[in-house]
Parts: C-alpha cells; structure tokens; sequence
C-alpha cells in the first residue's frame, strides 16, 4: 500500500474545480519512490495510454528538470507527471509549460503558501528564499509529458538537489526520517490534485488562444521584470544582457539592451542569470 490514495486525489481534483466541467479525464497513479514520475508518463505516452494518466510520487532518485537537468526530489515533495495530447502546432508548445507555472502558483496560494510566490520565467515557481517549483515539457509519441515538482514539506534531511537556486518549501513543517505522516500524505496528496486541476482550468482556454489571454497575468507575477539579467545558453555562452521588460504574447522573454534595442528569446534556448 502506498502512502498516497490515488483515488482520493481523483476525488480532490473534482472538488479543486468547484463545479467547472475540466476538459482532462485524470487517471492517478502513485508511488512511494520512483525514480522519475517523468520516466512512468513518458512509458505511458510510447504505450499510446489517453490523455490524463498521470503519476504522482513523495520522491524521486533520478528526478530531472528543464534542459535535461539533474535534480534530487527528496521524500516531502508533490513530484507530479501529467500526459497531455493537444494537438497544438509545435511553435505553441512551448507556452504550455509557462500556463503550468500560473496553474502551480494558483495552487500554492490558494493552500496559504507559506512565502510569496512568482514566476521565474519561463516557468520555475520562486520565492525570497528560493525556489519552490521546477516544471519541465517533454513532447514524443504524439503527446506531451508535464512534469511538476514541487517541494511542499521540508525534507528530513538537507540535500543537495542541484540547480542553481535553493529550495525552499511552501508549507510548515518536516517530514520525518519514516516519510511523511497520515496528515502530511493527505497535504501532499491535495497539492497535486489542485495542481492537476488548476492546470485543467487554464488548458482548454490554451488549447484555443493560446498564451495570449494568460500574457498580463503572467507578467504582473514575472520575479526578475525590471531586472539587470544575463540570458545565458546550455552552453555557458552569453547571447543577450540587459533588463527584463515582459514576457510577450508568444511566451518569449523581451530583453532591453543598453543601447535601447530589445531581443525576445524562447524559453528552450536560454536559462537567466540576474546581474548583481
């Protein structure tokens, strides 16, 4: 028996949707450990399973994020996989990972989060003291893999899990050298029913327009708009300094350089570094 009752978090994503008929027909599985909830979808999706299957973990051992990634998903976290089929246009894909970071955003505050939490463009979930999501997109096999990862409960104990900023976690609390509690499975079990629904809210308005009727609400939760930046890419090469001045209606980040011209970059070819 795992920690976590699929079956319940079935039940909390209709709850989440407070009425909305969704357009996803979820279908949960869970794990105590695995090594990667991304790897499961991504069986699933080569399989030809529907739209909707999805994996839900209290840890990973070969968890990974955006760009291939390495990351340790310690035990406390809501690791989350979704298989998505739009049939969307390749160029559109792409903005789908940034209506996941709102839809994760919008779930950590409706569950009183215990920071402030914005969007690092293109899609990380972050606050003062870190990092609080990671979300990466993967398409193959005609679908598209949604992974979430978000560090819900402090773990028991402090891990190195990579990347460049610091984890810190959305609610109070520990999770025990055991795993999580009776009552902590239950929070980590509604975290990723009200993600998966919150996700379905936005999904069908995507599917249809686009990022464009998400552009504005984005940009006023965008963390470093404003900011002195580097646009740096997988290969450690500078492409573009500047400021952030939005992300645009096509999910590109708008760079100002110092001479007044201005640069729209794509969320795949780039990670940022803040200056100073």
């Amino acid at each position: 028996m795992t920690v976590l009752d699929p079956r319940r978090i079935e039940e909390r994503i209709k709850d989440f949707r407070r009425g909305r008929e969704g357009s996803i027909a979820f279908s949960v599985t869970c794990r105590d450990a695995t090594p990667s909830t991304n790897a499961e979808v991504k069986d699933a999706l080569r399989a030809g399973c529907p739209e909707g299957v999805a994996c839900v973990a209290v840890e990973q051992t070969a968890g990974y994020g955006r760009q291939g990634r390495s990351w340790t998903s310690p035990a406390g976290g809501a690791y989350v996989s979704v298989c998505l089929r739009p049939g969307v246009l390749p160029a559109k894909l792409p903005t789908l990972s940034l209506i996941a970071s709102l839809a994760v955003r919008s779930a950590l505050v409706r569950f009183g989060c215990a920071h402030e939490p914005r969007i690092k463009w293109p899609n990380d979930v972050v606050c003062a003291a870190g990092k609080l999501c990671g979300i990466s997109l993967e398409a193959l096999a005609g679908g598209v893999c949604v992974g979430i990862g978000v560090n819900a409960l402090r773990p028991a104990r402090k891990e190195a899990v990579g990347g460049k900023n610091e984890p810190a976690y959305a609610f109070e609390g520990s999770v025990g050298e055991d795993g999580p509690s009776a009552s902590q499975a239950r929070t980590l079990e509604d975290v990723a029913a009200c993600v998966l629904a919150e996700l379905d809210a936005r999904y069908a308005r995507w599917r249809t327009e686009g990022f464009e009727p998400f552009c504005h609400e984005y940009n006023q939760l965008l963390s470093l708009r404003g900011a002195s930046v580097e646009a740096v890419t997988i290969a450690d090469d500078v492409l573009v300094a500047g400021v952030v001045d939005r992300a645009d209606e096509r999910g590109r980040l708008i760079i100002r350089q110092a001479d007044g011209s201005v640069l729209a970059v794509q969320s795949g070819e780039i990670h940022l570094t803040k200056l100073g």
